[in-house]
C-alpha cells in the first residue's frame, strides 16, 4: 500500500507535468501571432483583452503585431471599419503563406528534410534540394554541398491589397497608425515601420518560431514556470525522491 511519502511525491510530480503543459500552451499560442515589425512577440495577454471586447483573437493578434503591441492603437483600427479590413487582408496573406509553405513540405520527405535541417542547411534551401533530388537524402546534400540549389522565384506578387482613397488615389491596403493612436488606412503603411509583408520575408518560418521560443523562455520574469509556482530546479530532487520511495519499497517486499 503506498505511503503518504508516495502519495505526496506523485502529487508533486503531477503539478510539474500540469504546469509544464501550460507553459507550453502558452508558448504555443505566442508563436501563432508570429513577431511585430521590429521583432517582438505579440502580447498575448493584450491579445485576450481584445478577445474578451468580442474581437476575433487572430484578428486582435494582427493589429497588436503590427501596432507593435500597443492596445488603444489596436483597439482604434479594430474599430475602425477600413482599418480592421486591411487587417483582415494582411492576416489573410500570412494565413495563405503559412499554407503554402506547409504543402510544399508535404511534398517532400519529412524525416530526410529534418535530418537535413539537423546539420545546419537553412528549412527552404533545404526543402528544394530534397523537390530537385526526388527526396534522393544523399543527392540532396550533394546539391547542397556544391551550392547547386537556389530558391525558385516568386511565381506573382500575391493577392493585392490595394484600395481606393478618398482621393480616389490607389493605397496599399495597409494600416497607417499614427502618432495620435488613431487608424488611417492606406497612406503609407503601418506607421514608420510599413507593413509586415508575410510575403516579403526571407527568414523561414520555422527559424523565427524556434527563436522566437528561445525568447519566450528567457523573458518570463526570468524564470519560465515561476508564473506557475514551479521551481524547475526541484524537478530532478523529486524524481529522485520518487525513484528512491520505489526501490525502498521494493526492498521492503523482498525483506
Amino acid at each position: 500500500m503506498p505511503s503518504w511519502a508516495d502519495v505526496f511525491t506523485a502529487q508533486k510530480l503531477t503539478t510539474l507535468n500540469s504546469s509544464s503543459r501550460r507553459f507550453r500552451r502558452s508558448i504555443e499560442e505566442a508563436l501563432k501571432y508570429g513577431k511585430t515589425p521590429a521583432g517582438k512577440r505579440v502580447d498575448v495577454a493584450k491579445v485576450r483583452q481584445l478577445q474578451s471586447l468580442g474581437y476575433d483573437p487572430a484578428l486582435a493578434g494582427e493589429a497588436l503585431r503590427q501596432s507593435e503591441n500597443d492596445l488603444n492603437v489596436s483597439l482604434n483600427a479594430l474599430v475602425d471599419p477600413e482599418a480592421n479590413t486591411a487587417l483582415q487582408v494582411l492576416l489573410d496573406q500570412r494565413n495563405d503563406s503559412k499554407r503554402k509553405r506547409n504543402r510544399e513540405e508535404a511534398e517532400v520527405d519529412g524525416q530526410a528534410l529534418e535530418e537535413i535541417v539537423a546539420m545546419g542547411f537553412d528549412r527552404s534551401i533545404a526543402t528544394e534540394a530534397l523537390k530537385q533530388s526526388f527526396n534522393n537524402k544523399s543527392a540532396a546534400l550533394e546539391k547542397l554541398l556544391q551550392g547547386e540549389v537556389t530558391l525558385p522565384a516568386p511565381s506573382d506578387a500575391g493577392p493585392s491589397t490595394s484600395h481606393q482613397n478618398a482621393d480616389g488615389g490607389a493605397t496599399n491596403g495597409s494600416t497607417d497608425f499614427g502618432a495620435t493612436g488613431q487608424a488611417d488606412v492606406g497612406v503609407n503603411g503601418l506607421g514608420d515601420a510599413g507593413v509586415n509583408d508575410p510575403g516579403a520575408q526571407d527568414e523561414p518560418e520555422e527559424r523565427r518560431d524556434a527563436e522566437m521560443e528561445d525568447e519566450i523562455v528567457e523573458g518570463v520574469t526570468g524564470d519560465p514556470l515561476a508564473q506557475y509556482d514551479v521551481d524547475v530546479s526541484k524537478e530532478g530532487e523529486v524524481i529522485q525522491e520518487y525513484l528512491a520511495l520505489l526501490e525502498s519499497a521494493a526492498a521492503q517486499a523482498a525483506g
